[in-house]
C-alpha cells in the first residue's frame, strides 16, 4: 500500500495534457510538416510525445537522438544513459 500512496502522491505533481488539445493538435500537425520538410519522418508517439512538450515548455527527457533536430525550435532535451544494474 505505501508504495501505491508514493505513485499517487507523485502523480499529483504532474501536469495532464490532453492530445485533444488545439494546441497539442497545432503543434503536432507543425512539427510534423517542419521535420518532413527537413527529411525526416518522426513515428507518431514520438510526434505527439514532442508536441505536447512543445505547448507544455516542458524539457523532454530521452535515451536517443530522435528529437535532435526539433532543438531549439520546439523544444529543449536532455539526454540520460540508461546504466545496467
Amino acid at each position: 500500500m505505501a508504495k501505491k500512496q508514493q505513485a499517487l502522491f507523485l502523480l499529483g505533481y504532474l501536469v495532464r495534457v490532453g492530445i485533444d488539445s488545439p494546441d497539442v493538435l497545432s503543434a503536432y500537425a507543425i512539427i510534423d510538416a517542419d521535420s518532413r520538410r527537413s527529411g525526416i519522418k518522426m513515428g507518431k508517439n514520438d510526434l505527439w510525445i514532442a508536441a505536447t512538450a512543445h505547448v507544455t515548455g516542458a524539457t523532454l527527457l530521452t535515451t536517443d537522438r530522435d528529437f535532435d533536430h526539433l532543438e531549439p525550435a520546439f523544444l529543449t532535451c536532455e539526454r540520460i544513459t540508461m546504466t545496467a544494474p
